[in-house]
């Protein structure tokens, strides 16, 4: 019974502890963040294509889960969109209105800082990887 007790209770702490940082992330991420590196690698037929951009962009984390993102990087991207958010699992979920959600994991959560990575294999073997590194405005 104890032990049973101990499992109980050990599994409660947990989610409760699980639960606060979500939250606590999700609150964090309310606001405007500037973009200040964005780092992306595809690779394709052996042949890996980086690209790389200082200040590209800003997206704003609205309550609730919603938010716009204004993105630019000089010759390839100018665009502006909506998108809904979650945090889970200490990763966001973005995803634009239309389009396919990308999930990031968060490597640095601090309160003016992130780090967000995400890499995608696709079915035809290609990899896209992506790191954002942000700053709260």
């Amino acid at each position: 019974m104890k032990k049973h007790l101990y499992l109980l209770t050990v599994a409660v702490v947990l989610l409760i502890t699980s639960c606060s940082k979500e939250k606590q992330l999700t609150k964090r991420l309310e606001g405007t963040w500037n973009i200040d590196k964005y780092e992306g690698t595809y690779t394709s037929g052996g042949q890996t294509f980086p690209d790389v951009a200082t200040n590209a962009g800003t997206f704003t984390f609205v309550e609730g889960g919603t938010g716009n993102a204004e993105i630019k990087i000089v010759g390839t991207t100018d665009e502006k969109f909506n998108f809904i958010w979650k945090v889970e699992d200490e990763k966001i979920t973005i995803t634009e209105t239309g389009e396919d959600p990308i999930t990031f994991e968060i490597q640095t959560n601090e309160k003016t800082q992130q780090v967000w990575y995400n890499s995608t294999t696709y079915p035809s073997g290609d990899i896209e990887t992506l790191k954002l590194s942000l700053t709260k405005k």
